[in-house]
């Protein structure tokens, strides 16, 4: 780190001098075009490096079963590729195409801009801070508590039905999450994403995890719905429908406490009522598989509330 004063020169125009040792060091040369982007608490990045867009990368399909297709582009789209083409030595099948084409649709603003014999090239031109990173939280955060809710609903009244509906909505929760993920992948490395969504990175990190909760929320949810579609109890298992609203009252207590991030003792009673409703509850103490897995589902919940009621706190705490 170096120490420079701004100099006026003229009457318009303020320079900074570097040293031309570290400037070379950090691979600045005369002529070089400098990208300056202001942060937050008064913060100057100076990047370097700052290119059009994100990575553009090229994969060869070849190695890589259809089945595992989605897996990669997931990646993809994920680590925040503006623009990526897949490709094969040989054409490619129409078992691969349709993976592609599976893929490209499970994710929000992901299209294929161009098709050859033996390349599909798919770009993402996305705009953060219209999307709204806050406002996809909340998004994720209603799908993944519905989820739990008819998840909960349909274990106690045997619907398989409602199970069937719980389970094709996952793919909701994972598109919304996968969403959140890639901003926040792609504002470690760029800067327009980081001015885009006027956010610091500490900021996104705590709705990056928070996300990740949320999805895992909706991923038990999943579990259990898939276990009444399987096994379609007949009804009556006690699914504690009254300690399955507390957890999905205390996920909505700690996302808000989160998103206000203004007061430390409010998320911290948060995270000790999470705390005290995962110790209430003994997974064990039932007889009947399908209620353990109702009690399972419903300390998750809480334990995910729990985790994101902390961050709240620390976020309060670092805000201050």
């Amino acid at each position: 780190m170096v120490t420079r004063k701004v100099q006026l020169t003229g009457s318009s125009t303020y320079t900074i001098s570097l040293p031309k040792d570290w400037a070379r060091e950090h691979g600045i040369e005369p002529g070089m075009q400098l990208t300056l982007c202001p942060g937050h608490d008064g913060e100057l990045v100076v990047d370097a490096g700052q290119t059009e867009g994100g990575p553009s990368p090229t994969l060869d399909l070849g190695p890589i079963p259809d089945d595992a297709v989605g897996d990669v582009i997931r990646s993809l789209y994920t680590v925040g590729a503006d623009r990526f083409t897949l490709s094969a030595s040989e054409a490619l099948s129409g078992s691969t195409r349709r993976a592609i084409g599976d893929a490209t649709s499970a994710h929000t603003g992901l299209e294929v801009t161009r098709e050859t014999e033996s390349t599909v090239e798919l770009s993402t031109p996305l705009d953060a801070a219209e999307l709204g990173i806050e406002r996809t939280l909340v998004q994720l955060q209603y799908v993944a508590l519905s989820m739990q809710h008819d998840a909960t609903t349909a274990l106690a009244d045997g619907d398989a039905d409602l199970g069937a509906q719980v389970v094709e909505r996952r793919d909701d929760a994972r598109r919304k999450y996968d969403l959140v993920s890639r901003s926040f992948q792609r504002s470690l490395t760029g800067l327009e994403e980081l001015h885009g969504l006027d956010l610091g990175r500490p900021r996104l990190f705590d709705y990056f995890r928070a996300a990740s909760r949320l999805d895992r929320v909706a991923d038990e949810a999943r579990r259990v719905a898939v276990a009444v579609e399987r096994d379609e109890p007949a009804g009556g298992v006690d699914a504690s429908a009254e300690t399955a609203r507390r957890g999905r009252n205390l996920v909505d207590d700690a996302v808000e406490a989160l998103l206000d991030a203004d007061d430390a003792v409010r998320a911290f009673e948060v995270k000790r009522s999470c705390a005290d409703l995962r110790e209430s509850l003994d997974p064990n103490a039932a007889d009947d598989p399908s209620a353990r897995l109702a009690v399972e589902s419903i300390r998750t919940t809480a334990a995910c509330a729990g985790d994101v009621a902390a961050r709240a706190m620390r976020a309060s705490l670092r805000d201050r």
